[in-house]
């Protein structure tokens, strides 16, 4: 044996080479999130979906009070725009004799 030290030689990586260790690095990483999320013990995953419901459910509560609130509004403005208040009125007030009852 010769009394020579090694001399740590690093070789030249190619830009493939490189490329491949970057994706496996990041394969890796998928895999690893994968795993806790999909392994999860049920109580986790039963309050994760509990609350992914009921945010689901406030939307939708909101979202319909919202445009149910928009065509009540549009509703309005038409009877106004229409001139069919004063007609409604009129005949809400009405006494019943004067409604023709057709036998």
């Amino acid at each position: 044996m010769s009394g020579r030290k090694k001399t740590a030689v690093k070789k030249a990586e190619s830009p493939e080479l490189k490329q491949l260790k970057a994706i496996s690095a990041e394969l890796r990483y998928i895999r690893r999130e994968l795993d806790a999320n999909i392994y999860k013990p049920f109580w986790k995953r039963a309050v994760s979906s509990f609350g992914t419901g009921v945010v689901k459910g406030v939307g939708l509560i909101i979202g319909t009070t919202v445009i149910a609130a928009i065509v009540i509004f549009l509703l309005q403005q038409l009877v106004d725009w229409a001139g069919l208040g004063d007609v409604a009125q009129q005949w809400i007030q009405s006494t019943p004799a004067s409604i023709e009852i057709l036998d």
